[in-house]
């Protein structure tokens, strides 16, 4: 039982409206082999490790648009694209576990409601020594349309773009602040992911003094509790 290094990296996307940076990974320092992710178009993405592969379909949990985006007032299309980030890597046998980051346009219509903004997606993936996909999870801490907003540093300026470095970890604990509105009301919540129990995936918690109630994982804002497919094969939750 061990836990790898963080390992932090932008993935190169195809066909993306942006440039993303290409990773530069390091193995972890107990030499254990390091999972490589690779994304690809409509919000999939390819995992390799020592020589295996796996494509996971991605597209029903990223919140925003996956595809093209475009503009109807002047009837153009452009590439668009999902940007993702490795956030974490930890490895506790038999299985290693994933956090990482989608950025993508929150409407396909440019000139439609939120057509200007990015949703950021934290997505925690189970997988097999052997690549094989265990479980995932999957929760938007910036959604533009479901007014929520990640209170991360530099969040207010208008050419912010959310990254895995503006991700506070407090030792081997993943705390995001983030905030929903409803109407006049604001709720602050906290997403938590702890690397030294990876199994549990994403957990939320209200903040205290923000008059929210405790609430179970299946019934907080859309953040389902992890779930392996080792029974629940192929299910999206």
């Amino acid at each position: 039982m061990f836990a790898a290094a963080l390992l932090l990296g932008t993935i190169t996307v195809t066909g993306s409206c942006t440039s993303w940076r290409v990773p530069s990974l390091k193995g972890p320092p107990n030499g254990s082999m390091p999972v490589a992710v690779e994304g690809l178009k409509g919000g999939r993405i390819r995992v390799e490790r020592a020589g295996r592969k796996l494509v996971v379909d991605l597209a029903q949990e990223i919140s925003g648009c996956t595809g093209r985006t475009y503009d109807r007032t002047v009837n153009e299309e452009y590439a668009g694209g999902v940007g993702f980030e490795i956030v974490d890597e930890t490895e506790r046998a038999p299985y290693i576990y994933l956090v990482l980051l989608a950025s993508a346009q929150a409407n396909c219509n440019i000139q439609g409601r939120c057509g200007a903004a990015v949703d950021s997606t934290l997505i925690w993936l189970k997988l097999t020594r052997e690549l094989g996909l265990a479980g995932k999870q999957a929760f938007a801490i910036a959604d533009c349309r479901a007014e929520r907003s990640a209170r991360v540093e530099g969040e207010g300026d208008p050419d912010f773009l959310l990254e895995a470095k503006d991700l506070t970890w407090t030792g081997d604990v993943l705390q995001i602040r983030y905030e929903e509105s409803a109407g006049d009301s604001e709720t602050l919540w906290h997403l938590i992911y702890d690397r030294q129990n990876p199994d549990a995936g994403f957990q939320r918690a209200p903040e205290r003094g923000t008059g929210s109630s405790a609430k179970r994982p299946e019934d907080a804002g859309g953040l389902a509790a992890p779930r392996s497919f080792e029974w629940a094969a192929h299910r999206s939750w």
